[in-house]
């Protein structure tokens, strides 16, 4: 049996009780990890529904950076960092929670 997240509501999160590796879990949960990788791309191709529906792209073709994502994202902007900031901000983040704890 598998499960399917297919819609969260936040409504409230209580910050004096939250603790620093529940941000970055409950984070992971809702993210992913992708490498991004030289694919060969003809723009005339492409298919892009910010654009009207007889759009033809003049960029040139050739070898772009892509990554493929998960098709519920389709349409929509994505906020993407590197692993390594990502990592860095946790850890920082998590720095400063334990000295704002002890006092």
């Amino acid at each position: 049996m598998t499960a399917e997240i297919n819609k969260v509501e936040i409504t409230a999160i209580d910050f004096d009780k939250l603790q620093p590796k529940d941000v970055f879990e409950w984070l992971e949960l809702f993210g992913f990890s992708r490498y991004v990788y030289p694919h060969w791309i003809v723009p005339a191709k492409s298919k892009n529904d910010q654009y009207p529906e007889d759009y033809v792209s003049e960029s040139p073709e050739g070898l772009y950076h892509a990554t493929i994502v998960p098709e519920y994202f389709q349409g929509k902007f994505l906020w993407m960092i590197d692993e390594e900031t990502y990592e860095r901000i946790k850890s920082l983040f998590e720095e400063k929670m334990a000295k704002d704890r002890k006092g």
